[in-house]
């Protein structure tokens, strides 16, 4: 074996080791084309008027907490494809209909748009007119299972993940299930920053969960699960701009329109610490556990993060949604 090969497989072994993860081994975000508000909003230099609206919002109520992860199917992994909001869209159901279900995001995506991304509410949706599978049925593919995954230049991954999308299954005589529910949408650029929150916190003091996206920017989406700064102007154009020059739409009068989204499901929330949690699908070696703890005992699951509430009203972007009966 050459030096090259080795060198290779032991930066590989490397990957992921503790809880931090490589920007090599971050799975690609899907893609989220903002509106004239959410870029006015992750675009603006002066946040004055949010610390002032989420302040207010933390005076108008007790401080509360609540924790539903107890309540989750376990954080699955989405390897190296875009499919967040599918596996966001999975959390929800299996949550919905059984928290030891475990449904196919695979066919999902597969099915239910022209590639990997999407949002969640069309998923649901999708979900709603033409049923789901069962995961066993149809399971996951991941780029890299692939023997050449490691040695595979960026055009060959790229290769890689799209034979990893069409590898489905022989779908004769598989029962699908057609689970029954309601999806509530609540666009976010209806809300200020004070209203966002506290609808995220009805929801889940009801013990529903919620799906949300957001656009995701800066290093903290690489380490242990706690996204709380709020990057600079700069950094914020820097990546928009980079998603933009690799965007095959051009947007003269708004530069910065695409940028990086992530879906995730929200489960829970403390005003005293002023964080959101969530539900990750970057496997449960990604996080915190379940008791939010960077540290985990043996046996704690984990694969779960936290936003800081100024973070998640800056970013946020589409829709809020819940399922209900």
């Amino acid at each position: 074996m050459g030096k090259k090969k080795i060198l290779l497989l032991f930066v590989a072994s490397l990957q992921g080791w503790g809880h931090d993860i490589s920007p090599l081994e971050r799975p690609p975000f899907e893609q989220t084309i903002l509106t004239k508000a959410a870029e006015k909003r992750i675009f603006s230099v002066d946040d004055a008027q949010r610390v002032r609206d989420i302040e207010a919002f933390m005076v108008s109520k007790p401080k509360g907490k609540v924790n539903l992860i107890s309540e989750m199917s376990p954080a699955k992994n989405q390897g190296q494809r875009g499919t967040c909001s599918s596996f966001a869209t999975m959390g929800l159901v299996e949550h919905f209909i059984d928290r030891n279900a475990d449904y196919s995001e695979q066919c999902l995506a597969y099915f239910s748009a022209s590639d990997d991304g999407g949002n969640i509410g069309d998923k649901l949706s999708f979900i709603l007119s033409q049923g789901i599978y069962r995961e066993g049925d149809c399971p996951y593919k991941d780029p890299k299972d692939f023997d050449n995954w490691l040695l595979a230049n960026d055009k060959e991954q790229e290769n890689l993940a799209l034979e990893a999308r069409n590898t489905i299954p022989l779908l004769t005589n598989i029962r699908k299930l057609t689970p029954a529910f309601r999806v509530i949408r609540k666009h976010v650029d209806e809300l200020s920053d004070g209203e966002y929150l506290r609808y995220i916190q009805n929801q889940l003091d009801d013990g529903i969960p919620v799906g949300a996206a957001m656009v995701s920017i800066g290093e903290e989406w690489t380490k242990r699960g706690m996204i709380e700064k709020i990057p600079g102007p700069e950094q914020i154009k820097k990546e928009c701009k980079d998603r933009q020059k690799s965007s095959a739409l051009s947007f003269s009068a708004m530069p910065f329109k695409k940028c990086d989204s992530h879906a995730v499901v929200l489960t829970g929330y403390d005003d005293a610490k002023k964080l959101i949690y969530f539900k990750n699908s970057w496997d449960e070696n990604w996080g915190l556990d379940e008791n939010m703890n960077v540290t985990s005992a043996s046996g704690e699951r984990r694969g779960y993060g936290a936003f800081s509430y100024a973070y998640l009203t800056k970013f946020r972007v589409n829709s809020l949604i819940t399922l209900s009966r």
